[in-house]
């Protein structure tokens, strides 16, 4: 089995790497520049040698003619001045090869010893030469050897004037010992700052997974604290969210199994009981219309429940198929608020309806019909006595927005932004009536979410809650 590797390695060995390149690419340039120094280098030395070997030339072509009378010391001495002025070596050879003079070099090593080589016949012959070349004299040092012939109207000799050339060996040499043992200091400091800022990067990331893993042990109550104000904080703030909201998916999970049970059992142990009370004659006949009310209503408690239960299977397995239509939104607010007409009347709550013309929407009806009913049952259900429930539409380009508004209790801020999960329920201080089980905020979100529109919920704690939805026109 092949053997994982931390991230931690991974960075620092990629960033090691990067390194490398990278100072390998630098010394690639570094040595390209070198070289072209060195040509440079040496082209100015040639410049200087070929301008001081023609004056020499022309120099020593009067003393040949004078036969080297008066003029000798003279001539020597100048031969040392210019040699010395441009840290060159110069060598006057007559047209045997003999060594005749000699400038910057000892006259008795070097005086009326033969010169032998091809550069020597090439000058002989009246021509010039320019060469790096290895010169026995120099102790097989490589010289940039400039040489020109002593002539006039026969050939008298010629010059040589020699200097050491930039050798691209030496040049080498001396970069890469420097550029090494800096490359060296380098990356010493480049793995230690590396391994610092991999293992600064990669432990919120060791967090995060250690968070994973107890979430997949199913214990969300792990968070993970990253503050490096960058991208892997917005993670780690997404991850915690995610952990609170599954873990309060689970509370909620729980209790709506609870619900079901109860809101299972209660109206069933009704119905069951006023049946066989009525059909063992404990109730009287004259109370079986009472009692078959409340099996009546009892009823229908559970075909709601079943009703809700089948819608939000439906949007899940997404098998819920919109139908849109063209229609009035102002007429389907008014027949939801006559549902309610009852509940209302019970708690003498106010209706504001800012309708003001008709507003046409593409949507399905149906679907924004179970919507406004679910927000309005939650507006009447926690909207205090003599409270109040504003309705409003407002029109933009190309939407419609649809607000509901009750005053009551509101909802706490840290809550708010659970409303619309599924089996989401407020706790008793609510409502003194907290029925339900958590799913009809959800099935209207889920509808807004199937109609690509978008919904909201705002709250001022102890005052109001409001629901804002957006639909399409047509």
């Amino acid at each position: 089995m092949r053997k994982k590797r931390s991230i931690l390695s991974k960075l620092v060995i990629n960033g090691f790497i990067t390194v490398i390149l990278s100072f390998l690419i630098a010394g690639t340039i570094l040595f390209g520049m070198a070289t072209q120094s060195v040509r440079i280098a040496n082209e100015e030395k040639n410049h200087i040698l070929t301008l001081n070997a023609k004056r020499i030339s022309e120099f020593s072509l009067d003393v040949f003619k004078n036969d080297w009378s008066p003029l000798s010391s003279n001539y020597v001495r100048t031969l040392n001045m210019i040699a010395q002025s441009i840290d060159s070596h110069i060598i006057i050879f007559d047209s045997n090869g003999y060594i005749i003079a000699v400038g910057g070099l000892d006259e008795k090593e070097f005086l009326f010893k033969p010169l032998s080589g091809e550069y020597v016949d090439i000058i002989l012959s009246g021509e010039s030469i320019s060469a790096i070349s290895t010169i026995d004299f120099f102790e097989n040092k490589d010289m940039l050897t400039v040489g020109m012939p002593v002539k006039g109207s026969i050939s008298y000799g010629g010059v040589l004037v020699s200097t050491p050339s930039v050798s691209m060996y030496s040049a080498y040499s001396d970069i890469l010992s420097q550029y090494g043992f800096a490359a060296l200091i380098a990356l010493v400091m480049a793995f230690a700052l590396f391994y610092f800022l991999s293992k600064r990067i990669t432990k919120p990331i060791k967090q995060m997974n250690n968070a994973v893993v107890e979430f997949s042990r199913g214990d969300f109550t792990k968070r993970v604290n990253c503050t490096t104000k960058d991208e892997l904080e917005t993670l780690a703030k997404n991850i915690n969210e995610m952990a609170e909201s599954i873990e309060n998916l689970e509370k909620t999970r729980s209790e709506f199994i609870s619900n079901v049970s109860h809101e299972l059992r209660t109206p069933m142990t009704s119905i069951t009981g006023f049946v066989e009370g009525m059909r063992d004659g404990t109730i009287p006949k004259e109370k079986h219309d009472e009692y078959l009310k409340i099996v009546h209503d009892e009823c229908r408690r559970l075909s709601k429940l079943v009703d809700d239960l089948l819608k939000l299977t439906r949007l899940e397995n997404g098998k819920a198929k919109l139908e849109k239509s063209i229609f009035n939104i102002n007429e389907l607010l008014r027949i939801c608020i006559l549902q309610f007409e009852k509940e209302i009347s019970e708690k003498n709550i106010e209706i504001f309806a800012d309708f003001k013309e008709d507003i046409n929407v593409f949507a399905d009806k149906n679907s924004i019909m179970q919507v406004v009913t679910n927000i309005m049952h939650n507006a009447v259900k926690f909207t205090d006595e003599n409270g109040k429930i504003e309705l409003s539409l407002k029109e933009s380009e190309n939407k419609v927005l649809v607000k509901i508004k009750n005053t009551g209790r509101g909802i706490e801020k840290e809550k708010i932004k659970y409303i619309f999960d599924r089996f989401y329920k407020e706790d008793a201080s609510r409502s003194k009536n907290p029925d339900g089980m958590g799913l009809g905020l959800y099935i209207v979100k889920s509808i807004i979410n199937q109609h690509k529109e978008q919904i909201k919920a705002d709250s001022e704690e102890g005052k109001w809650t409001s629901f804002t939805f957006t639909l399409s026109k047509p």
